[in-house]
């Protein structure tokens, strides 16, 4: 399959299991779920990995083209091995605004949660979206204006500042914030874990005077946001080797 011809947000994001599943067809001259990896002899271009022909694989231009949209439930989504739903920045204004218009959406895969009244990320219903990379979930939630959320558990904290997301053209379609969560209790954490959720608004720029007509729409786009939310697992610190076996050599060698 050359071209899956997938709706925007999905890129080509094999986890380890789908990488093995293409070598492995690769190998055996089988036919793969999707013919977009090229064959390069990498480690012959040289010391500067620029040399790599890296714009042989252009995959990821499924995740903005907005032509030709194909629609798939939730239940199924008909997504090739190795693809997972990871919009960009620009994608994910796509399905807000068209959440918040009561439109078909490109792909039915988010589901709403209001992800601020869960007692932690853990306690968030994850298992609802099913079609992302590793650690990363997508949902449409109600927004709340604090720059630090209480929850039961702890709490959610703005890092930083919002920033604005443009279209191809420069127009202002969106914001995006980054907020940590903290636990009440360090104990809770699970060692290694840090949660943080990407939480996207649209801009009024965004609609036409036309849809901006309806008092319901300029409600959500108020209050409606979708928020990416992230897990990242810290790797653990190497302990440093003790000094016992060097200690034995040493009684071995005064004996």
């Amino acid at each position: 399959m050359a071209n899956p011809g997938l709706p925007i947000g999905y890129v080509f994001s094999p986890s380890e299991e789908d990488s093995m599943e293409y070598l492995k067809r690769k190998i055996l001259n089988q036919v793969l779920p999707s013919d977009v990896i090229p064959t390069a002899d990498v480690y012959s271009c040289g010391a500067n990995p620029r040399q790599i022909p890296l714009t042989s694989i252009c995959v990821n231009s499924l995740t903005t083209c907005c032509s030709n949209w194909q629609v798939h439930t939730m239940a199924n989504p008909s997504v090739p091995i190795g693809y997972k739903f990871s919009p960009s920045e620009e994608a994910s204004m796509v399905y807000l605004k068209r959440k918040i218009l009561n439109l078909e959406l490109p792909s039915d895969v988010i589901p709403t949660v209001d992800v601020y009244s869960c007692a932690d990320p853990r306690q968030i219903p994850l298992s609802e979206f099913k079609h992302g990379p590793k650690n990363e979930w997508h949902f449409f939630s109600n927004k709340r204006e604090e720059n630090l959320i209480k929850t039961t558990n702890g709490h959610w904290e703005e890092n930083g500042e919002e920033d604005e997301i443009e279209d191809g053209d420069g127009g202002s379609i969106g914001f995006v914030r980054i907020l940590d969560f903290h636990y009440s209790n360090p104990k809770d954490a699970e060692e290694g874990e840090e949660w943080y959720i990407q939480e996207y608004r649209v801009s009024p720029a965004y609609f036409t005077a036309d849809e901006l007509v309806d008092d319901s729409v300029k409600e959500k786009i108020s209050n409606f946001v979708l928020c990416k939310i992230v897990c990242e697992e810290q790797i653990p610190t190497p302990k440093p080797p003790t000094n016992s076996s060097s200690d034995d050599d040493m009684a071995d060698d005064e004996e």
